[in-house]
């Protein structure tokens, strides 16, 4: 986390983020929640839908 002055007296936060890894969490969360609903669908038996 970068921490910083401006010019006049006051402060502010630089926040950084990786968007990679953010979107890989994002589309492994998504992932893992339509296996999830896949399963519920077809009434926890295992089998995939199509």
């Amino acid at each position: 986390m970068n921490l910083g002055l401006d010019l006049q007296g006051g402060s502010y936060l630089l926040l950084e983020l990786n968007r990679a890894a953010l979107l890989n969490e994002r589309l492994e969360s998504v992932r893992k929640q339509g296996a999830t609903h896949r399963r519920l669908d077809n009434g926890g038996n295992g089998v995939r839908g199509r």
